[in-house]
């Protein structure tokens, strides 16, 4: 692939509608592979555009989650939060 090919992370972003930091996340976790052109990450478009992103909203609902918090499998259907009051409570 040609250098013109690939996008940025700041492109990457724009184009999902996500800030930079979720497209860090998204390589630093290995969901999302990237290449190193002059000391930058360079990514292929079609990587991008395959790149499933979770909100965060979802996840503090109990909705499951590839490696979430909570239980087996990802699925937590309480938040910290609640989890912490319920002891505190008893």
């Amino acid at each position: 692939m040609r250098a013109q090919d690939y996008l940025t992370v700041a492109q990457a972003a724009a184009r999902r509608g996500v800030s930079r930091q979720t497209i860090y996340s998204a390589i630093y976790s290995g969901r999302l592979v990237a290449d190193s052109v002059l000391g930058k990450h360079a990514l292929r478009p079609a990587d991008v555009d395959a790149l499933v992103i979770y909100p965060r909203s979802q996840e503090r609902k109990g909705v499951a989650m590839p490696g979430g918090r909570g239980r087996p499998g990802g699925v937590s259907s309480e938040t910290p939060r609640a989890v912490s009051r319920r002891r505190r409570a008893s």
